[in-house]
């Protein structure tokens, strides 16, 4: 029988369960019989529970728990994702140190009742599960690119330099063949993960820096005739 005082409470939950106190631990063979509560005196008892002892707990109960949550938020830096707003999710579990530590973008579909996310990546898809807003971290409306100019990486397959001497990668698509590989400049890659993968697959450093360069470049710098413009996609 569990007869310690509980902090939330101050009162042992043995008395708060059965309305009276838990009997000592010792020897009633000698003592005189106890007559049992009438059921008049039971029913005073209940009524007493209900209208004094169980309000006052619930009204401490609460003022406990408002306490410990405006420490929590005071400690903790709360921020709530409109829906339609673009983030950026935390990679878990990053295959290198080359690797991002973030990935997106996501567009937030909805807030579920427990505090998680549900969102949707470029190609309009729902992430198989939910995220917690600590895993992600909001991004300017003016870096998304609209999906119909996204097209899927299938791998990068070669390297090389432009006359400025800026790096570009020779793509492979997804649902495309090799007739279709275009030269990409580092710029209109939407995330690290292909680039870094390729690097780690030749074993070599990668030239980027782990942060990526600002989106809005990409529309801004790729030229009419770039082969991933003409696509629609898969």
């Amino acid at each position: 029988m569990n007869a310690k005082v509980s902090k939330r409470t101050e009162s042992p939950r043995f008395s708060l369960m059965f309305a009276r106190r838990l009997n000592n631990f010792d020897h009633y063979r000698n003592e005189e019989q106890l007559s049992p509560m009438s059921r008049q005196e039971l029913l005073k008892r209940i009524d007493q529970m209900n209208e004094i002892v169980f309000p006052a707990i619930r009204g401490r109960t609460e003022a406990i728990m408002e306490k410990q949550k405006s420490k929590f938020d005071k400690h903790h830096k709360l921020i709530d994702f409109p829906t339609d707003s673009h983030v950026m999710k935390r990679v878990l579990q990053k295959k290198g140190k080359l690797y991002p530590e973030y990935e997106g973008p996501f567009t937030v579909v909805r807030k579920t009742k427990g505090g998680s996310y549900v969102l949707k990546d470029e190609m309009r898809d729902l992430l198989p599960i939910d995220v917690p807003p600590s895993q992600l971290k909001l991004i300017s409306q003016d870096e998304i690119i609209p999906a119909g100019q996204l097209f899927q990486v299938e791998s990068i397959i070669a390297h090389d330099k432009d006359e400025n001497g800026n790096m570009k990668y020779k793509v492979r698509w997804k649902g495309y063949t090799a007739e279709h590989d275009t030269w990409e400049p580092y710029e209109h890659f939407t995330s690290d993960a292909p680039i870094a993968a390729y690097w780690a697959r030749i074993n070599a450093e990668s030239p980027h820096n782990s942060g990526h360069p600002n989106r809005k470049r990409k529309q801004q710098n790729r030229s009419p005739s770039t082969r991933s413009n003409k696509r629609s996609k898969k």
